[in-house]
């Protein structure tokens, strides 16, 4: 259940970040064609659209649009989801940073049950994944972790950036919007297995998705600008974060 509350920081200006030439991008996540795997009952479930704050003039983001009865047989289970998937490539013992950079209008629902926005999964996908972002209720974040009330979020694009050391003995650290947060132990860095019975049969990927369980809302329709996934902030946040 997510129940902690923290501060969101508002920027007043842009916020820039500078790679160095031995940062690595594992995966740059831009196009809905860059994704190994989409899973969507039509092809109008994830669609390129411009941004739809149109902050900078011909950028195209991913429109993530849901319906009750985008479930099995069109996708693979009985809860509504659209979702674009990496390739596996996260190993035991890899260090790395993933991005997120979502956009929640203002219709978006505050009082959803849940619903999924990113997270590192794997085989054999029995049970949630151990780190993702989503929303429950009238709150956004991860798990007893962190979380913020979606009402400072919705209406704006907002940056949330992992860094995860994958694997039994792991750990995670969490920049919204390039301030680092603080979680619910008191702590910036948490320790927790980031690899457990429901993603350690294999290679993981990552993916951003809007899945969510069937029943809770008609039509629910929400933006990612992408994901990147690399061995710096830098690297991941470099190009220009839009509010």
């Amino acid at each position: 259940m997510i129940r902690f509350t923290l501060l969101l920081f508002y920027f007043s200006m842009s916020t820039f970040s500078v790679a160095s030439s031995t940062d690595i991008l594992y995966f740059d996540g831009s196009r809905k064609s860059d994704f190994k795997i989409i899973q969507e009952a039509n092809e109008f479930s994830i669609t390129e659209v411009s941004d739809p704050l149109m902050k900078i003039q011909g950028r195209k983001v991913l429109k993530f649009s849901v319906n009750d009865t985008d479930i099995y047989p069109l996708t693979p289970t009985e809860n509504p989801r659209a979702q674009a998937i990496s390739h596996n490539f996260i190993t035991p013992g890899m260090v790395f940073f993933w991005r997120l950079r979502i956009y929640l209008p203002d219709a978006f629902p505050e009082n959803i049950k849940w619903l999924n926005l990113g997270s590192v999964y794997g085989k054999p996908y029995k049970g949630p994944s151990p780190v993702s972002l989503y929303v429950q209720g009238s709150r956004i974040g991860w798990g007893e972790y962190w979380s913020m009330p979606i009402k400072v979020v919705k209406g704006r694009w907002v940056t949330y950036t992992f860094h995860e050391h994958f694997g039994p003995d792991g750990w995670i650290e969490l920049w919204v919007d390039g301030i680092q947060q603080t979680f619910s132990d008191n702590t910036k860095r948490i320790y927790l297995s980031t690899q457990t019975s429901s993603n350690n049969s294999g290679l993981n990927h990552i993916k951003i998705n809007n899945y969510r369980p069937r029943g809770a809302r008609g039509n629910v329709t929400l933006f990612h600008d992408g994901l990147k996934v690399g061995s710096s902030r830098e690297i991941v946040e470099g190009d220009f974060i839009r509010k």
